[in-house]
């Protein structure tokens, strides 16, 4: 309730925005008595910030004794007293989803996150900017350090790279003023890795998490992905001579944001995770996923370059699609050692598009692909630092039934200096 009273103050007092400045009993009365929609809120605050604001939620659970399930449903229910009672928008489906879910698998990985850095010795302002939800309970609670609720695991790898770059870009057709050609850019990724991938045995979520963020700009724009991946629930593979690994249930909350390609994907399904040793020094690694796509979000050309004309009813116009599918990962690695490292990353989403969320009259039922892969090989040079080279590639196709086709990618090489700082 009161980062919802917060968050309120902030957009009737800060931001002066209209669906809290015009919030009284009338329009909660009409948010109560209204069916649920699909809203029309940007990419950005539907697919970033209402997962980002759930956290808030989940983590006001999480620190004060409640477990993963329970924190979730706080999260939920939070939600919806936001959509009835904290805006002047009619209730959506899409903000309860991303909200409920996204919130539960961002909250757990901040407040995860932020229990090691304490336990590490992080001052209490430093971690605030880890999860600033977990802080203000730490002090207004007056612990000494936070309290991890029986959590077992920690931050076994941590990593920053950073590097110029090049860019290049071939975008549809249809995206009339935009620029396509090569462009200089600089680099930088962020990687975790927390508790232990490959032999791990629990029914605690996330015990097991992976978190990697990957950010580049240039003049033609900036491009951020986020890959995640939690473990709900894990069994051991049968080990053998140098090889170990695990078979488990996980979340999976992930996006491309660019000027162009822009994806969200809220997943659940199965993983698999091995590691062998080959020969002395080598050791391969293969992390793969098959996940539902419970809810996520495409961009859609026809509505960005379409007629200007908003919804009835609506103060602006959405420029993607939300829909459902299915989503793929592999993750690749050889290490030789001194020799260096090649990995090879490829996550791939097929959506199709939910009919009831199509907008009229340039909305269009249909589907679409979106990848991206990464390449790279890096080769230590002294205690936690190697360099490296690696591209990444995004694609994104879309065949809809009521409008034109669509294909573009784009392609990032670049490279890098690496600090492993655990």
């Amino acid at each position: 309730m009161a980062s919802n009273v917060t968050l309120l103050c902030v957009n009737r007092f800060i931001r002066r925005a209209m669906y809290a400045t015009e919030l009284d009993f009338d329009a909660i009365r009409h948010n109560l008595l209204s069916t649920w929609v699909w809203d029309n809120d940007g990419f950005t605050v539907n697919q970033i910030g209402h997962p980002y604001q759930g956290s808030f939620y989940y983590v006001a659970g999480r620190s004060n004794g409640l477990g993963f399930w329970s924190s979730t449903m706080l999260a939920a229910a939070n939600s919806v007293l936001w959509e009835y009672t904290f805006e002047t928008e009619t209730p959506s489906v899409n903000d309860l989803i991303v909200t409920a879910f996204g919130g539960a698998s961002t909250g757990e990985v901040l407040h995860r996150l932020y229990v090691d850095a304490r336990v590490r010795g992080l001052p209490l302002a430093a971690a605030f900017l880890i999860s600033p939800m977990d802080a203000v309970s730490d002090l207004v609670s007056r612990r000494g350090r936070p309290s991890s609720l029986g959590d077992t695991g920690e931050i076994t790898a941590l990593s920053l790279a950073l590097g110029p770059a090049a860019e290049a870009r071939a975008l549809d057709n249809q995206r009339e003023g935009e620029e396509n050609g090569l462009f200089p850019a600089g680099f930088a990724r962020f990687d975790i890795v927390y508790g232990e991938p490959f032999s791990l045995n629990s029914a605690v979520p996330y015990e097991h998490f992976e978190f990697s963020t990957q950010v580049s700009w240039s003049p033609a724009g900036y491009f951020i992905t986020l890959l995640t991946d939690g473990s709900i629930a894990s069994r051991p593979l049968p080990a053998g001579d140098g090889a170990s690994g695990s078979l488990s249930l996980s979340l999976h909350y992930d996006f491309i944001l660019g000027p162009e390609i822009r994806l969200s994907s809220h997943a659940l399904g199965i993983g698999v995770k091995r590691s062998s040793s080959v020969g002395d020094d080598a050791t391969f690694s293969l992390r793969a996923h098959l996940a539902w796509v419970m809810l996520g979000g495409s961009d859609y050309i026809n509505l960005t370059f379409g007629p200007e004309e908003e919804e009835e009813g609506h103060g602006q116009r959405r420029m993607y699609d939300f829909g459902t599918g299915a989503c793929a990962k592999v993750d690749a690695r050889m290490d030789l050692g001194r020799v260096g490292a090649v990995s090879l990353q490829y996550a791939v989403y097929w959506l199709y598009t939910l009919p009831p969320t199509v907008l009229k009259p340039d909305g269009s039922e249909g589907h679409s692909l979106t990848g991206l892969a990464v390449a790279s090989y890096e080769v230590p040079i002294a205690r936690g630092f190697s360099v490296g080279i690696t591209d990444s590639f995004c694609h994104k196709a879309g065949w809809y039934d009521d409008a034109e086709d669509a294909f573009e990618w784009c392609n990032l090489a670049s490279l890098f200096v690496r600090k492993r700082f655990i």
